[in-house]
Formats: structure tokens, sequence, C-alpha cells
């Protein structure tokens, strides 16, 4: 199965039966039957083919013991006996072993938690902990086996040097066996360096089964050299050491244990291998890390197992126990036989001290060093590899493998130039500590990782290996960040520092992958935990905010755009419902989803869609308002109003296609101007009975409803996002419910809690916008007086009424406009006309002003419409209070036509309004602190 393949079926959809079963040749035997174990599509009975993938043994013990036991052991464990003392490096076994065996629980319990593929901890992580993330450490740990690569190439190259090529300008031919170089110490180093890569670049570029062999020749030679070391060690016998600093020859000899009780306890010297030549516990044990590295090694050839569910748990833990196992048999025998001073003077003294002849522990020391240098190369190109092969960036396009058993031969070939730089410019002990902070953090990670899944109980992770706990993954993960810190502090900040830098540019770069995200468990773990503590608690006045759902019958950018505005930190979700059949109209909720998604995430809208199906819209629009819990209900409902097209001229599911695939291409828009090219689907969901129904059941529910017409495109901001259309008017008009000076308790209560909320909305919008806007106020008093006198002294005590409301809710308006009926009549034409009809039809004075009440609904509309328009021309955003929520629930078609013309006649020509009606009893604007 191909990365992001859909699961194929395991039950089911087999294309042959046992009825339909022919053989070719009836006479097969059970003998031979084991090769005929496959069946061809007609049923024919084909010879299978061999499995050349590799097992436990050679899948995964051989290549992590051979990237364990490495050069280090043998250049570097004697002269940090030397150093710390037995005690000293016994304790950082103990340390490093129980290390290692947390990490590796840890390993075995991600890989066995579904089917592992190549790439090792960047698999692990860029699926548990995201793309980003995964990707982030993939280079850090790719970058930290191309330094190993080169690490242990140089160290082959060190030891050549120092023990078989010596200088001659130093040594002047004294030394009887072996050869000495006409060049320097460190460019014969790089030479038998470059010599080692080169070699295993071309090992590698033959895949794994070469690899395979090879590593299994090696590993018998290694072992072999390593016993005949430690038996040359056990043997009493003279030897000439080499000083590694002066190249002198000095004698020494073997003499075990003797020398146990000298090698105890620490006796630090100045020794150029050191920084600043300053040698301490933390120095050389950052030095001897990498002894405990190359544990991923079988992670990363998981796609060339046969089974790595269970190799890689068994071969790992079996091969780290190993070497800890042959580390401390390897100390005790140095430091029980050998003297201090040849310990120290001395790095290549576990071949010197070899009876007989150097070459047996020579061969084993290099080859172990070669493998070494093999196992890093071909597992830092599998990483790179995998990470081409999941596109994480598209420079890595060039280094794809071509699938299992094949070497990634671009990804080996740019490995390999990298490591060659290093051999050509770096020493082995300014390596070492970069090696060892790179491997520590990405333990840290995969331990964490673990820690993260476990802590969680997310059912899904089952792990085979049930050898594991949070406890062991959280104990790796401090151990291998502690030490880190402890060991080098600056390169562990660095990689850090790097490793922040890398997540954050993938985050930014890096296609989206379906790979879920431990990332995301986690903020859903928090936000259900607070959400849950905030469900049994009342949300206090001081704290309200705007909860919106917006519902997507035929909204426009400008419309969402103001939803976002408006939210002011809160909830805003767009809801969108397709009627229908289920079945039918189900299939398109998917489409709709993502592409509304994809629309948001192109404006930079900051909202959540929900998209449901549902045999009528008004019962989905319903449902959708009456859910939230948790602290997290919807307070505001915004509906756009009825356009051109009405919701019975649909019939087919097709719309609704073309509207899903019109989201999906939205562009992501990055220069400012009018937002003019952005489509939104004009597929209404309600009838005009069905509208006007849920505009009442909405306010019967206690919602606060906002019916929003005029919004256009809107206008684009500097990042992309879509806003408001702010550039040409400078004020936010907020209309309060007329007063009828009328003395029902209840009724001025309703206008009480209308005008609240009208003034909560004005005051939103305007701390949400830029600050040059201004909030002004308007209220109309059915007063009918003619009287000049009078008339003033109506405005003047409503205006001071207004001003002591504007004052409780803490706004500063711009200006307080009230007006009479006599000032409407001078505003509004139609009003005018029906004091004047009224006149002559009763033979009155001109001068009488006619009843509000007496007005047609269709009239009374133009005459509000008229009033806003004289007075609010200059506003980018009109709050209008709406008492009339028309005839909802009547089920009479005609009365809910009448009600959309009357709301259509009283928004027309008007700047983007919102006709606001409440349902809502609790208080929206504190009092106190």
């Amino acid at each position: 199965m191909g990365r992001g393949a859909e699961r194929e079926p395991l039950l089911y959809g087999r294309t042959t039966s046992m009825e339909n079963l022919t053989f070719e040749n009836t006479a097969i035997d059970n003998a031979a039957y084991d090769e005929y174990a496959f069946y061809d599509p007609e049923g024919t009975v084909r010879p299978k083919q061999q499995d050349k993938r590799l097992g436990t043994f050679l899948g995964c013990t051989v290549p992590v013991l051979q990237n364990i036991v490495g050069i280090i052991v043998f250049l570097r464990l004697p002269w940090a006996i030397g150093q710390v003392g037995l005690i000293g490096v016994i304790v950082f076994f103990c340390v490093g072993n129980l290390m290692s065996n947390m990490t590796v629980l840890s390993l075995s319990a991600l890989v066995t938690n579904g089917r592992t593929q190549a790439g090792g901890i960047y698999f692990i992580v860029s699926r548990t902990l995201g793309p980003a993330f995964g990707g982030g450490v993939g280079f850090l740990y790719w970058g930290g086996y191309t330094v190993a690569v080169a690490f242990y190439a140089l160290g082959l190259g060190t030891l050549c040097q120092s023990a078989l090529l010596p200088s001659c300008s130093t040594n002047e031919g004294e030394i009887t066996e072996g050869f000495c170089s006409v060049l320097d110490e460190k460019t014969t180093a790089s030479v038998v360096g470059s010599a080692v890569l080169f070699v295993a670049l071309i090992v590698s570029l033959c895949g794994a089964s070469s690899k395979s062999t090879v590593d299994l020749i090696f590993f018998s030679v290694q072992m072999l050299s390593t016993v005949y070391a430690l038996v040359s060690l056990m043997v009493p016998h003279d030897f000439y050491g080499v000083a590694t600093s002066s190249g002198d020859l000095f004698n020494s000899s073997t003499a075990f244990p003797s020398k146990l009780n000298e090698n105890l306890f620490p006796d630090f010297t100045e020794d150029k291998s050191c920084p600043n030549a300053d040698c301490s516990y933390q120095t050389v044990a950052a030095i001897l890390f990498p002894m405990f590295t190359g544990i991923m090694q079988g992670a990363n050839l998981s796609p060339d197992m046969k089974d790595p569910n269970r190799s890689i748990p068994i071969g790992t833990l079996s091969a780290v126990n190993c070497a800890s196992l042959m580390y401390l048999v390897t100390a005790v025998s140095l430091a029980g036989s050998l003297p201090r001073e040849a310990l120290l003077r001395d790095q290549s003294v576990f071949l010197n001290s070899a009876m007989f002849s150097v070459y047996p522990v020579f061969i084993g020391v290099a080859v172990s060093a070669s493998s070494s240098t093999l196992g890093n190369l071909y597992g830092a190109s599998k990483v790179l590899d995998a990470m081409a092969q999941d596109e994480v960036l598209e420079i890595l396009r060039p280094f794809k493998g071509r699938g299992f058993g094949t070497a990634p031969r671009a990804a080996v070939c740019i490995t390999w130039m990298i490591a060659q730089g290093t051999v050509c410019f770096g020493e082995i002990d300014n390596v070492a500590p970069i090696l060892t902070s790179i491997y520590l953090l990405a333990w840290a990670v995969l331990n964490l990782t673990c820690t993260i899944l476990t802590a969680l109980g997310t059912p899904n992770f089952r792990p085979r290996w049930k050898y594991f706990s949070k406890r062991t993954a959280g104990t790796g993960f401090a151990f291998a960040l502690g030490l880190a810190l402890f060991l080098d502090w600056k390169n562990t900040l660095v990689g850090m520092l790097l490793l922040s830098i890398l997540t954050v540019y993938l985050l930014i770069v890096a296609p989206a992958q379906d790979w879920g995200s431990v990332s995301n468990e986690l903020m859903f773990y928090q936000i259900r935990k607070y959400a849950v503590r905030l469900s049994g608690e009342k949300k206090h006045t001081k704290y309200w905010r705007p909860s919106i759902l917006a519902l997507a019958e035929a909204p426009t950018p400008g419309l969402l755009a103001f939803c976002n505005e408006i939210k002011k930190g809160g909830l805003f979700v767009l809801g969108h419902v397709v009627p229908g059949d289920p079945i039918v109209a189900h299939g398109m909720v998917e489409p709709l989803q993502r592409g509304w998604q994809h629309f948001l995430q192109a404006t930079k809208m900051e909202a959540l869609t929900q998209v449901a199906s549902s045999e009528s819209a008004l019962s989905g629009y319903l449902l959708m308002a009456g859910m939230g819990s948790l602290g997290m209900e919807f307070n505001t409902i915004v509906l756009p109003m009825p356009g051109r097209t009405k919701a019975e001229d649909y019939r087919g599911i097709g719309q609704y296609r073309k509207a899903a695939r019109e989201l999906a291409e939205t562009p992501v828009r990055r220069h400012r101007g009018v937002v003019g090219t952005l489509k939104l689907p004009d597929v209404p969901a309600l009838t005009a009975s069905d509208w006007c129904a849920c505009v009442h059941n909405m306010v019967a529910m206690r919602k606060n409803v906002i019916i929003s017409a005029n919004y256009g495109s809107g206008t684009e901001g500097r990042n992309g996002e879509v806003l408001p259309d702010l550039q040409t008017k400078k004020f936010i008009d907020i209309w309060l419910p007329p007063d009828t000076l009328d003395p029902d308790a209840a009724k001025a209560s309703e206008r009480e809690n209308l005008s609240y909320l009208l003034a909560q909305l004005g005051e939103t919008m305007r701390m949400a916008v830029e600050k040059k806007h201004g909030v002004r106020i308007f209220q109309v008093v059915y007063s009918y007086s003619m009287d000049t006198v009078g008339q003033n002294v109506v405005m003047d005590e409503a205006a001071s009424l207004i001003h002591e409301f504007a004052e409780a809710c803490r706004i500063v308006p711009e200006s307080v406009m009230v007006f009479t009926m006599a000032e409407v009549a001078r505003r509004s034409k139609t009003y005018d006309r029906a004091c004047g009809e009224m006149s002559r039809a009763s033979g009155r004075n001109r001068n009488e002003l006619v009843k509000i009440r007496k007005l047609s609904k269709m009239a009374f509309a133009r005459v509000w419409n008229e009033l806003i328009q004289s007075a609010s021309e200059d506003s980018m955003q009109l709050f209008v209070s709406l008492m009339d929520i028309g005839p909802g629930g009547k089920k009479d078609a005609a009365a809910d036509e009448e009600y959309l013309d009357y709301l259509a006649t009283m928004t027309e020509r008007l700047p983007p309004v919102a006709l606001v009606a409440t349902g809502a009893t609790e208080a929206i604007i504190s009092e106190g602190l």
C-alpha cells in the first residue's frame, strides 16, 4: 500500500473463489505445493515469487549492533577510562543503557501501532505530531545521520593515521611495523576517510540486498576481531605504545587484573581532544555518547523487513543490550589490563596492545567503522527519501527512490556529498558533541510523542508491543533532554532553535497532509476539559459577546466579513443545510464542508463551518441554532435577506455540486482592493414561508436575530483578508426602537432589551474596525404635535434620555438625533402624502399628522426607508430595530410573501443594514466592575 492510499479490503472483495480454481498441472504433490501459493484473477495457480525481504537478525539486529558498536569503542573508550575512571565509565554506561532501552520501548510501541514505512523517526513523528514538526525532526535527524557518516569515516581515518600511517616527518621511520605518510595527520585522516566514504557510496547504491550481505560479512569479522582484542588484553605481554599527541614510542604491558585499582577513579588531564584542552566528565561523556547512537537503524529499514512489527522491537532491544554487555566487558578488560599512562597517551592502544600483530584487530576496527559509515549513509538516504516521497518541500522531489528493495540513489549521493565535505574540513572530536546533541534531541521527541499518545488514551493507539507505559516514555524523554543539556547545552540549544525554525517554516510552506496530528488531539483534549468546566457556569454579563450562527442562504463576502468583525473574539459558525432525500443530500455534505473551509481559509476569516443534510431546510437550521453546549451556545443568528433566486427554483443536487466546486476554487488573494471575483453559492434552501417561520422560531428560542441586506463583496485588507467596506463612509448608525409614548410596561421592557442589544452591536462594530468611525444614535418619537415649542420639549426630553442610556452603555456617540412625526413628514414624501390625503378626505386642517398605525404595512416600510435614507446617507453600517418579526408559523403563503416585500422595501437603497430583533431577556451590558 502506498503512502496515503485507502485501506485495502481484508475480509471481502476477493477476485477469486474456490469453486473457480483450475490447475495447469493436476499432478502437483504436497512437497511442491508451497511453491504454488498465489492465484491469478482467472483462478489459475501461479508460482509465488521468493520474498527477498529481511528477517529480524539481518534486518534489524545486525544493522543496529553494527551502528552502536562503532569506532568510538576502539578509538575513545580507552582514553575515556583514563580520564574519568572505570567507575565513571560504568555510570555513563548505565545511564546510556537505561535511556536507550526506554527510547526503544517507546519506539517499539509506536512502530507496532500500524504499518511502518521508511523514514524511521521522521515517519513516526510526522504521522503523530504532524508534517511540520515531523519534517523539522526529519531534517534534523537526517543532518545527524549525515554528520554520523562523516564521524565514522573520520574515526577510521584517524585510527589509520595514528596506528598505521604516522607522519614520516615526525617519526622518521622508527616504527617497525607499518608505513608512514608524507601528509600531515589531519590530511591523512581525511584521505582515508574519503576512501571509506566512496566504498560506502558504491555499496549503498546497490540497494538493501547488497547491503545486508556486506553487513553479515562485516559483522562476523568485527565480532572475531573484538574477541581477539579482548583475549589479547587478558594475556600478559609487552607491547609498544604510540603517543597520540607526539608520535613517540613508549614501552607498556598488559597485566589483567592488576591495573584495576589504578584505573577506578577519575584523573582528568589537559588534552586537545577536549574543548580548550580542559577535560571534565561532561566533555568526555559528550565525546563518548555516540556509542549509544544507531538504535533507529532498524526502524529506518522497516520496508526491507518481512515483519517489522516483530523484528524492530526484538532486534533493537537485543542489539542495545548486547552492545551494553560488550561495552562493560571491554571497559573492565581495558581498565584491568593497561596502565593509566597507556590509556591516556595512546588513543590507539586497543590496536597496539594486540598480540603478535595489530592487523587482526585493525581489520575488525576498520570493518566496524566501515559498517557504521555504510549503515548511516544508507539510513540517512532512507530518511531523505521518505521526506521526498511525502513532498515535504518541493526541492526534495528529485530525491525520491523507486520503492522497496531499491536504493534512493539521489538521496544517497547528496548525503555522501555533504558527509564528504565534513570529512575534508572536520575533526572527530569536534564532530562528536554535535552528533550527541542531535541524537538526544531526536530521542527526546520520540519519547515525548509516545508519552502524549499514551496519556491521551486514544482508542486507536493500541500497539502490539505491550511492554511500555507513559512512565517509561516520560522517563526516556527526561533522560534524553536532561542528558543533552548536561553534556553540551550550547549545541542542544542551537539544535532546539534550528528545530523550531524548521517547524515554523514548514508550517508555512509545507502542503497539508491528512495524516492525523497529535497536536490537534491535544488541543481537543484541552478544549474539552475547559469546555466541561464552562458548561456548569452561567456566563457573566460583562463577558457577553456575539456567538454567531450565519445561515448560508445565499450570503455575500461582505456579510461574512461583517460577521467575522462583529464576533469580537466570540464564536462564528457558518451553517449550511442541504435539503432533500437524506441519502442523496448527505452525499453533498462533505464536498460543501471542504469547499466552505477552503473559502474561509482563502479569505482569512476566523470561522467554523457546519454543513448538514435534512429533509427540511427549516428543521435543519432550527436544529443547528439549538445546538451548542459546554459554554459555546449560539446567541445570535444572522439570516441574509432572500434574493431574487427562490428555493423553489432548485430541484436537483447538481446545484450544490456546482456550489462546492466554486467554493473550492476560491483564489487566495494577496493584493488589496475590491473583492469582486469571489463567488459564493446562490443556492437558498428556505422557501418564503420557511424563511419567515425561521425568523419567528429563532426569536421564540430566545435568540438575537439579525436580518442582513446590502453587504456586497466587501474589501480586501493588506494581508488578503476580506473586510467590510469601510473606506468611503464614516459613521456607524444605531436606530433605536421608536418611542411610542405607550405606558405599557411589557412593551417598554421589550424595547429596552432591544435598545441595549443595538447599542452593544454598534459599539462592538466600532471597536472591531478602525477607530476613526464614530457611533450615531437615532430615535423616532411618535409625537404628532405640530407645535414647535411642544416638539422641542419632546425632542430635548428624548435626547436627554438617550444620553443617559449611552452613558449607562459606556458609549460616547458622535451625535444623537430625535425625530418627531412632524420631522418625519418633512423627510418622507410617502408620509407627507399620506397626511395630505387624510386631510383632504376628512376636510380637516392640512397640518394634522396621520397616526402611524393607520398606515399600511408597505407604506410604513417606505416611510421608514425614506427617513433612514435622508439621515444615514453617510453611514457605513446601520443597526435598525425590527419590532415586527412577521407572520411566521401561520402557514399563510400570501402573508409571508407580503412580509418579505415589506423587508425588501424597508432596506432598499440603504447602506449595509442589520435589522435586529431579539427574544433574549438576559442583560448583555454590565453596570459594575
